[in-house]
């Protein structure tokens, strides 16, 4: 028996397709549940809104585990090639068009206090990535990576990783590093730089450091001179 009771029932087994309206045409289709359980939401022209909703208030105690309204167990065990082959957990296609003048992200995480919070040892994060031992060699690693496509520079501000102090917030440090183990190098170029133009230029050592960058290193500061431009 196939999904085929509409409007009486959602079948034990098998697909079905719920509409927004008694009409039941196929534009009005929000929901298609393929008979492989894979389900396929549309919507269009609904405004402002949360198309999917997910609300959970928890005042248990717990010593273990996680709580996660959101939880996905991807195993691959295929032999996939480079080129247009991806494998993710979550992904997210944005398309812009007409003036969207507005704060644009495929990702917005939130985090607030409610009433008084007892705070003694929280690690506060606003994504964490945990990369375990791959059993090789990686030819590619990178806990955050971001694409540029675009060969214009934002005229306010351009980077790939950007840190924003709002209102009165304060940063320690817009990069850190936590563990014994430290990085093999501060900054790693895959490609060389044409010493010209780029983030790495030709300098003969000589001119007055006008500023520094601090570094703290286990707790010593240290500063890394920077030369005004003009310099030569």
């Amino acid at each position: 028996m196939a999904g085929t009771m509409e409007g009486l029932g959602v079948p034990l087994f098998g697909g079905y397709t719920s509409y927004q309206t008694s009409g039941s045409t196929a534009s009005s289709a929000y929901l298609v549940v393929n008979a492989d359980g894979t389900h396929d939401f549309s919507w269009a022209d609904e405004g402002a809104d949360n198309y999917i909703s997910l609300t959970i208030t928890d005042a248990t105690t717990i010593t273990s585990g996680y709580i996660q309204p959101f939880y996905t167990s991807l195993s691959v065990t295929g032999a996939y090639s480079t080129g247009s082959t991806q494998i993710n957990a979550f992904a997210a296609d944005i398309s812009l068009s007409g003036t969207p003048g507005v704060e644009v992200a495929g990702v917005y995480i939130y985090i607030s206090e409610t009433g008084t919070t007892t705070v003694t040892s929280l690690n506060l994060n606003g994504m964490v990535v945990y990369l375990e031992e791959m059993g090789g060699s990686v030819g590619y690693r990178a806990g955050f990576k971001a694409y540029s496509d675009d060969d214009s520079i934002a005229t306010s501000l351009d980077a790939a990783f950007v840190s924003v102090s709002a209102n009165s917030g304060l940063w320690g440090a817009m990069l850190g590093h936590k563990g014994a183990q430290y990085p093999e190098y501060f900054l790693w170029c895959q490609n060389a730089p044409t010493l010209t133009k780029d983030m790495c230029v030709t300098y003969t050592p000589g001119d007055t450091a006008g500023h520094a960058l601090r570094v703290s290193l286990a707790g010593t500061i240290y500063n890394i001179p920077m030369v005004a431009d003009s310099c030569s």
